[in-house]
Formats: structure tokens, sequence, C-alpha cells
């Protein structure tokens, strides 16, 4: 009797201790994903997006009718900002993961940025007139939603491992990196 009390401690423990070191290693793998894969895509997404954000206030700018600015819209659509998205979502597929949980959170972003690059091509149709605003509005807040859920999803993570934002180390490209929590 006492060997199976002995062997069912020793199971318990190494579960316990593989549990505890797989939170750890999947705590390390959420703060690597997050500082050197999440923050660059996003940094670059921003950076990008600004300067064709500039480009878009550059043609509503100029004087002339309203038909040949969508145009040229819709050529800025084309040409600069889906290519964008398509670039950020190439990067985020071509992330390899073990962890159920970060791979969760990057699932969570890719299908923020695969419904983002839907709603880049409906403002394609919004400006050839296809849609109703309202309705590219109501898009506008569901995408909203789903970068709230990676936030939130991402906020879960951060305090189920115990991490906190790096701000001594200050801001990277707009956002605080992810260390663990000090003891």
């Amino acid at each position: 009797m006492k060997k199976i009390i002995i062997q069912m401690l020793t199971i318990s423990a190494l579960f316990l201790l593989v549990a505890c070191g797989n939170k750890d290693e999947a705590a390390d793998e959420l703060i690597k994903y997050y500082n050197e894969e999440w923050i660059p895509i996003q940094a670059m997404k921003k950076t990008k997006t600004n300067n064709a954000q500039d480009n878009f206030l550059e043609i509503y700018s100029k004087q002339g009718e309203d038909d040949e600015k969508n145009k040229e819209v819709i050529a800025l659509y084309k040409d600069e900002i889906i290519p964008i998205a398509d670039e950020v979502l190439e990067q985020l597929k071509f992330i390899e993961l073990e962890h159920r949980k970060v791979k969760k959170m990057n699932d969570l972003q890719i299908k923020a940025e695969e419904f983002a690059k839907t709603h880049l091509e409906n403002a394609i149709d919004l400006y050839k007139g296809n849609i109703s605003e309202e309705q590219y509005k109501k898009n506008d807040d569901e995408l909203k939603e789903k970068y709230d859920t990676v936030l939130e999803y991402r906020d879960e993570l951060m305090e189920k491992y115990d991490l906190e934002y790096d701000k001594e180390k200050g801001e990277v490209d707009g956002f605080y990196e992810l260390k663990h929590k000090k003891e």
C-alpha cells in the first residue's frame, strides 16, 4: 500500500512540475511573440498606414471633381493600402508557435486582420457607390470589436502568466513590451 501511495505522490509531483514548467514556457513564448513579432508587425502596419493616410489626405485636398478623387482613392486602396494588409497577414501566418494559448492570440489577430482586409475592400465598394456609409460604419464597428478581442485576450494572458508592460524600457514603436512581473 505504501508503494502505491508513493508512486501516486511521485506521479502527482511530476504532473505538477510539468504543468509549472509548461506555464513558464508559455509565458516566455508569449513575451517573445509579443515583443519580437506582434509589436514589429503592428509598428510596420502603423507606419505604412500613416503614409497611405497622408496620400489619402493629399488626394482630397486637391481641387477637382469628386469622381476623379474617388478613382484616385480606389487606386490608393488597391495599390498601397490592401497590400499592407496582405503583408501583415503573411507575417502573422508565418509565425510558428508551440503553446495553445499563444497560438490562439495569433489566430485571433489573424481573424481580425482578415476582417480588416475585407473592410478595406469594402472601402473600395463605398467609393464606387456599391455599399452605403451605414453598412461601412457597421463593419468598422465590428472590426474594432475584433481588435478589442485580441487585446482583451492578451490582457487575460498577461494576468494568467503574471506579466506586465516593461515601462522602464519605454515604448517601442508606440507599444510597451511585455516582461515577467518582479516578485
